[in-house]
């Protein structure tokens, strides 16, 4: 038959299933049918007409009916129970750590009290002296709370609600050290607001600064005393598995600590909304003012303590979905399907446990880049500029380059290269398919993190936009240059790696944002804890002081960088193939021809019989 004439045969009913799936509630009888019909045309078109235009009309179609039968959409009845029935939940389940982080906070701010009344410049020890001028200078100037009055509302806004939800969330990651983190950092946070409000009782302005600080501050305290509590809720399951593993009794505590993040960011938006834009108006009267704290304590108290409180006595709803631990799935990873985003994530980690040992290649990597800085460093001017910057990707190309091309650079490129290397290594013996790939193929792999590495040198190229966009790019080739499904083809390739764009991105910010947990757990008081102990207890000089704490960070930061790394290629890999069977529906088609001979099968069977 003529590509025409299949068309021209069925193209009134191709247009009858497109008018289907415009309907926001299809029959799904007739979407099964659908489903089945143009499948069926797809393979004969396959068989007939591979590379003609009506082979990729069907393709395109079929995709679209399998996005549609599988994607869950989001529903006002999901997100209504999330906030009524599942953070009340979270909450409940977490009381006891929720005690705990309360006890934690209040022992600080009497610490702090009490270190402001024994010695009165505590607070420039806790606080900065150019804090303390400032608000020095302001309480003389008869404008005590003149602070919240500087900046412009909407400016203060972004800023406060950015800086609250960081500390926030790094109270909470770090309850992955075994909830130690989250208690420094909540111990240490409670100090600094006890010398703080001490301190303006000190100047006489107590009641002021009350009514001033207080307005936001009941949310935004209660809301990080909360984040302790989800911090402490993280680590209970490393600490205490109970009769489940340890990874297993972690991933349900990090679920429900999850859930009282997610339940308590609102608070800190609304809290900076309050300090940005009510806190600054001081002439307000106090009765109003006095009205929106009690209010705030209310609402703090009714919903996150009473709420939970008033739901367990009644038991919760069965049908609530419960913290569920996925299936230690030992089964092979199914390469030749579509997947959305979390079933992606999810094959990533099951793909790492089966590869093993990555954190372990990241320590080993990093201590290799640590040789290679303090090899080089000397050559420099400074040293590293890390101390102090949390934004670690600005200046991670400055690490790898140096500016130029000498044998930092080329040392960089071959570690680099090992690392990328020892992944698909790894990642192709699990599949057993390390057959049959060439010395050639293992030679792209320095070739390509040697151009990636020079696109660094460019002036203003801007290395950290480079990192997150350019890097997944750099991964997808390296997939489909050891793609062992088919031989390597540039055209495919090419094709592969431009497809589905906005997938392969959105993936790979999510494993960024896992980047940026591990570099808040790594780089954070706990490491500048410990380097003050080594220096009141080992005598050193200034530049052997700067060596080690540079020598810290630039190991953690490099192990964070190669762990993350390792995780950005294996999630490459499955990409990969995902986007493979969204282009070609080569594993579509088996599963057609599967049907097929089952359904021969079954019809030879029935006429024996």
């Amino acid at each position: 038959m003529l590509e025409t004439d299949f068309i021209r045969q069925n193209k009134d009913k191709w247009a009858k299933d497109e008018l289907i799936f415009e309907k926001k509630n299809p029959d799904p009888d007739a979407v099964s049918d659908t489903f089945t019909e143009i499948t069926e045309d797809l393979s004969f078109a396959r068989t007939f007409y591979s590379f003609r235009s009506v082979r990729v009309y069907l393709n395109q179609m079929a995709q679209t009916i399998y996005f549609k039968l599988n994607t869950r959409k989001i529903s006002f009845k999901n997100i209504f129970r999330f906030w009524t029935d599942e953070v009340p939940q979270a909450m409940a389940e977490s009381r006891k750590d929720m005690n705990v982080s309360v006890i934690i906070f209040f022992i600080g701010v009497i610490i702090g009290v009490v270190s402001t009344v024994y010695d009165p410049e505590f607070p420039r020890i806790i606080l900065g002296d150019g804090y303390v001028n400032q608000t020095l200078e302001n309480i003389a100037a008869g404008d005590p709370m003149k602070i919240y009055k500087d900046n412009s509302p909407f400016d203060m806004f972004l800023g406060i609600t950015a800086n609250n939800l960081l500390v926030a969330y790094r109270v909470f990651v770090l309850g992955i050290v075994f909830s130690v983190g989250t208690g420094v950092m909540l111990f240490y946070n409670a100090i600094m607001l006890g010398s703080f409000q001490f301190f303006f009782f000190q100047h006489a302005v107590f009641m002021e600064s009350i009514l001033a600080i207080w307005l936001h501050g009941t949310l935004e305290i209660s809301a990080i005393i909360l984040a302790g509590g989800a911090g402490l809720t993280l680590g209970r399951g490393l600490l205490f598995p109970g009769t489940l593993s340890r990874r297993q009794a972690f991933q349900l505590s990090a679920q429900r600590g999850l859930k009282i993040m997610l339940g308590i960011t609102p608070v800190f938006i609304l809290a900076a909304i309050i300090e940005s834009f009510a806190t600054r108006y001081t002439d307000a009267p106090s009765i109003l003012r006095v009205l929106i704290i009690l209010s705030s304590l209310a609402f703090i108290l009714g919903y996150y303590v009473w709420v939970p409180w008033k739901k367990s006595l009644s038991g919760f709803d069965d049908e609530l979905e419960k913290y569920k631990l996925p299936p230690d799935n030992n089964d092979p990873i199914i390469y030749d399907e579509v997947k959305n985003t979390g079933m992606i994530f999810y094959d990533i980690f099951r793909a790492m446990r089966k590869m093993g040992k990555m954190p372990i290649w990241a320590v080993f990597f990093a201590a290799f880049s640590l040789t290679f800085f303090f090899l080089f460093q000397n050559s420099r001017n400074d040293l590293l500029p890390l101390i102090g910057n949390d934004w670690f990707l600005f200046n991670l190309g400055r690490y790898f380059t140096f500016y130029e091309i000498n044998l930092h650079f080329t040392l960089n490129t071959l570690l680099f290269s090992l690392v990328l290397g020892s992944v698909i290594y790894r990642f192709l013996k699990i599949n057993n398919s390390l057959s049959g790939i060439g010395i050639l193929r293992w030679l792209t792999i320095p070739a390509l993190v040697f151009l990636w590495q020079t696109l660094f040198l460019i002036p203003g190229s801007g290395t950290w936009w480079w990192i997150i966009l350019g890097t997944p790019f750099l991964f997808l080739i390296l997939a489909g240059i050891f793609d062992f499904k088919a031989k390597p083809n540039p055209g495919r390739i090419t094709t592969l790696v431009f497809t589905r764009v906005h997938h392969t991105l959105f993936v790979n910010v999510l494993l960024i944002f896992v980047a940026f947990i591990l570099f808040f757990v790594v780089y954070s008081p706990i490491i500048w804890f410990y380097y003050k102990i080594i220096k009141m207890n080992i005598d050193m000089s200034d530049k052997m002081q700067t060596m080690m704490v540079v020598g810290a960070i630039t190991f953690v930061l490099t192990f964070v960088f190669f762990l993350v790394s390792e995780l950005m290629l294996t999630g490459a890999l499955i990409i990969f193939y995902s986007v493979t069977e969204a282009r070609y529906a080569e594993g579509l088609m088996k599963k057609i021809k599967n049907i097929k001979i089952k359904k021969l099968a079954y019809g030879l069977e029935r006429e024996s019989e």
